[in-house]
């Protein structure tokens, strides 16, 4: 395509008067005007050109007239410029506007025809493209058309392998259905025969068996005669009863039990007897303050649930701490012995709410038909017992009995620690039932003693062993009650009876843990007792000071009937805290 350019101006701006648009007023293009022309013409008149010089002259004369006529045109045209000067500036702006644009219309042409030559080389190369791709596309269609044709000629093949396999096994059926049929007719055949002959066979058995019964009726009758000689038959009679014999050792065999040593079960007895001490450490050390806030109402709760804490005071003395741990182990091994303890205990029983106590019953009566067959009894229940009690789980039952025998007994103790309190005595507890079932299967049964004897005797240790009731405060003088105290047994005495291969100087008891108990010959419980009647005792008095001071401010009120303020009257009331003597006191 071909670039069109625009002509440039007649003459650059400023060098002519038909363009200088910038000119105030046209020369005449004259050096000097008028008198420069006629100075000129005068220095021409002056040279002498030879030969030429009239002709020269004469045309020097003839231009002089020429360029007098130029300028008067010059000098019209200069007044016409002037007067049209601006519109020519405009014309000649815009002129070199246009000027531009062809420029620029030029660069977007040249533009254009590289982006069209680029258009038109990628159209080529994409041609070139699509015409391989398309050959490509059609030799790829080719081999699939082969693919498919190779399958189809597979296909057919294996059609026709099909249905050569389907004649094949058609044959096969109706050979083996024919094989089968007359398989069918021989067996059929031997069947009949094999029938007939067991007919046969039968027949000769019956006629037998008449003939066995006849020979029966016959030993029989013999037999009957041979009674009366069974007198002869002694050493026959001697074999059986030896064989008998042998039977009744196997049968005793059965009801054989391992005898367990002492040192076992005291192991496993000491381990709970801790595991309840230190529980009862943890819990019951320390009152809590609530207790201490009104003792007197945590003492009427205590005792009226449980008579045993009547000598023991709600204070933080030594001696009302040894004798609360002594009653809280009492009352845990109490419930422990009533629940989880008793003979031939049974969870399955217990769950379902039996009656156990007509098992032990039995036991006890079976005592006099020798201790063998008490023994032998006693094994066999309890096999029984432990195939009902096999999967059967009584952590409910467990939870109910410590919160009925333990838990609201000591409520007042607890405050809010019971659920804490509850939950690390039900491990406790479920340990004592294994103890209590392994120790039942012993051949002798170990036995659980409550009861200590008021004068400390033998199998038995004093719970409060270093206490010395002389370094106490003083107490009141004297203590009434109506009863004397009894033994308090802190922690069962466990023992079994003797092993009879044992000498027989041994004891008839054999002692595997000796109890712990709270006496009363040591004085701890009237201790307890006095120590509790003494702040008793200044409690009334101060109450009595206290009212004393009261009816007397009332007395002298002013009449407006205010007495004695009130910060006066709570210096006189008791503390809701009694501070008990120092530990040291009862070291």
């Amino acid at each position: 395509m071909k670039t069109k350019v625009r002509p440039n101006p007649m003459s650059e701006a400023g060098m002519h008067a038909i363009t200088n648009v910038n000119a105030e007023k046209v020369s005449d293009g004259l050096p000097n005007g008028v008198d420069n022309n006629d100075q000129e013409n005068t220095q021409i008149d002056n040279v002498d050109f030879g030969l030429f010089n009239n002709e020269v002259h004469q045309q020097v004369n003839n231009l002089n007239k020429g360029l007098s006529v130029v300028k008067t045109a010059v000098d019209q045209l200069a007044v016409t410029f002037n007067q049209y000067g601006e519109m020519v500036k405009t014309v000649d702006e815009r002129y070199r506007s246009g000027q531009d644009l062809e420029l620029q219309i030029q660069e977007l042409e040249q533009q254009y025809e590289f982006l069209d030559r680029k258009m038109q080389q990628v159209k080529q190369s994409h041609k070139v493209q699509l015409r391989n791709e398309l050959k490509q596309h059609e030799k790829e269609i080719s081999g699939l058309k082969e693919q498919a044709k190779s399958g189809q000629r597979e296909k057919e093949k294996y059609e026709a392998m099909i249905l050569d396999l389907k004649k094949e096994h058609e044959s096969a059926l109706k050979d083996a259905r024919d094989d089968l049929e007359t398989k069918k007719k021989q067996v059929e055949q031997e069947n009949a025969d094999r029938v007939a002959k067991l007919e046969a066979e039968n027949k000769a058995l019956e006629e037998k068996l008449t003939a066995t019964e006849q020979q029966l009726e016959e030993k029989i009758k013999m037999h009957n005669e041979e009674k009366e000689l069974r007198a002869t038959m002694q050493s026959k009679a001697d074999a059986e009863i030896q064989d008998l014999q042998k039977a009744l050792a196997s049968v005793k065999g059965k009801y054989e039990v391992q005898r367990l040593p002492v040192e076992h079960y005291a192991q496993r007895y000491t381990a709970l007897v801790d595991s309840v001490a230190k529980l009862t450490h943890e819990y019951f050390s320390e009152l809590p303050e609530e207790a201490l806030d009104d003792p007197t109402y945590t003492y009427k709760q205590l005792r009226k649930k449980r008579s045993t804490f009547d000598p023991v005071p709600i204070t933080q003395s030594e001696c009302a701490r040894v004798l609360r741990l002594g009653i809280v182990q009492n009352i845990i091994f109490n419930a422990i012995r009533e629940t989880v303890w008793p003979p031939f205990f049974s969870r399955s029983l217990w769950k379902n709410k039996k009656d156990r106590s007509l098992i032990y019953d039995i036991y006890l009566r079976l005592a006099s038909d020798g201790e063998e067959i008490q023994n032998d009894w006693k094994v066999s229940t309890l096999k029984v017992l432990d195939r009902m009690d096999n999967g059967v789980d009584v952590g409910d039952k467990i939870g109910l009995a410590i919160e009925l025998h333990v838990v609201q007994i000591l409520e007042p103790l607890l405050g809010e620690r019971k659920t804490d309190f509850g939950n690390e005595l039900k491990n406790i507890f479920a340990r004592a039932m294994e103890l209590s079932q392994e120790a039942r299967r012993d051949r002798s049964p170990v036995c659980f003693d409550i009861n200590p004897s008021a004068d400390s005797g033998k199998g038995w240790k004093e719970f409060s062993e270093g206490f010395d009731i002389e370094e106490a405060p003083n107490p009141p003088p004297v203590v009434f009650r109506e009863k004397p105290f009894e033994p308090v047994c802190v922690v069962p005495r466990l023992y079994r009876k003797r092993d009879p291969t044992a000498s027989p100087d041994a004891a008839e008891n054999e002692l595997v843990y000796p109890g712990v108990a709270l006496f009363p010959s040591t004085g701890i419980f009237k201790q307890g007792m006095m120590e509790w009647e003494g702040l008793v005792q200044a409690e009334r008095e101060i109450r009595k000071a206290y009212n004393g001071k009261a009816r007397r401010a009332s007395a002298v009120s002013f009449p407006t009937g205010m007495g004695m303020g009130m910060s006066a009257l709570t210096s006189l009331r008791p503390s809701t805290t009694w501070a008990g003597p120092p530990i040291a006191e009862f070291n």
